[in-house]
């Protein structure tokens, strides 16, 4: 009876560890409850964090579902951190695609950028990994350093060249200044607007 008892935690054990390196390449489970169902296709967790095979993304969240077959990783009530570009996303959901290297957030988005001084609220954005850029078709407000705010129709903030492209814009200055944009962009190093009525 002991011997059968041993065989099935061991076997049990083997099985866990087995699943959670077959992951490893794709993602990097850190939780201290986790599911492996569907023979070994769905992993469900609850709060932890997870980190992409990449290591340039970890995501803080209170619950996770991976799909192996689809590879595609959902997070609710979380926070997203852009490790190597100091940029944090919270949001109420995260997908993630890891065949396309693709972040999507949805809900009460909040995205801060440290070092270019921004803060940009919306509901959904994108963010292409691969691109490095982070983009929306949503009505977004965009917060600088100097106190301006922009309510856009749309953006793609392409994070490596330090610009950030937006459409049908309302910008409100700090001093209370109001002025309408078809198209604009923002560089985010000189903190000039370029744009055409």
């Amino acid at each position: 009876m002991k011997n059968n008892i041993k065989f099935y935690i061991l076997s049990a054990l083997f099985f866990l560890f087995y699943q959670i390196n077959i992951f490893a390449n794709e993602f990097v489970f850190n939780t201290q409850e986790m599911t492996v169902t569907d023979n070994g296709n769905i992993i469900n967790t609850k709060k932890g964090s997870v980190t992409t095979g990449s290591k340039k993304i970890k995501i803080d969240a209170k619950e996770f579902i991976y799909n192996k077959k689809f590879s595609i990783l959902s997070a609710v009530n979380g926070v997203a951190n852009l490790i190597d570009k100091e940029i944090i996303i919270e949001a109420n959901k995260f997908t993630y695609n890891k065949k396309l290297t693709l972040l999507e957030a949805m809900g009460d988005v909040v995205i801060k950028d440290s070092i270019k001084d921004i803060l940009i609220i919306s509901n959904k954005i994108s963010y292409d990994e691969k691109n490095q850029v982070i983009s929306s078709n949503a009505k977004s407000i965009i917060k600088d350093v100097l106190g301006n705010t922009i309510n856009t129709e749309s953006f793609k903030y392409t994070i490596d060249s330090n610009l950030l492209k937006m459409t049908k814009l309302k910008i409100v200055g700090a001093e209370k200044d109001i002025l309408k944009i078809d198209e604009a962009y923002l560089d985010l190093i000189s903190k000039k607007i370029i744009g055409k009525d």
